[in-house]
């Protein structure tokens, strides 16, 4: 049993941080594309703009903007735990 565990919920190499690596690079990609989809859709529909797109925009934004810090945080905690 104790196999199991260890097995699904042990330590892991250092290898394994190079994922939070790549998820750190992903949601920092996709929080600047956001960025740019929201600051054209601003700029494209200046006169039919309603408080709601921009609202989401902003939401959406934020969103991003702490998925990309978690996983930079998660990346940071990996490699100094794998000292």
């Amino acid at each position: 049993m104790n196999d199991i565990f260890n097995y699904f919920f042990g330590p892991v190499d250092k290898i394994y941080c190079n994922l939070y690596l790549i998820f750190t690079i992903t949601s920092l990609l996709v929080l600047i594309w956001v960025f740019s989809m929201e600051i054209y859709l601003i700029i494209k529909n200046r006169k039919a703009l309603k408080f709601s797109m921009v609202r989401n925009g902003v939401l959406l934004l934020v969103n991003m903007f702490v998925v990309y810090i978690l996983n930079r945080i998660m990346y940071n905690m990996c490699m100094k735990t794998m000292l």
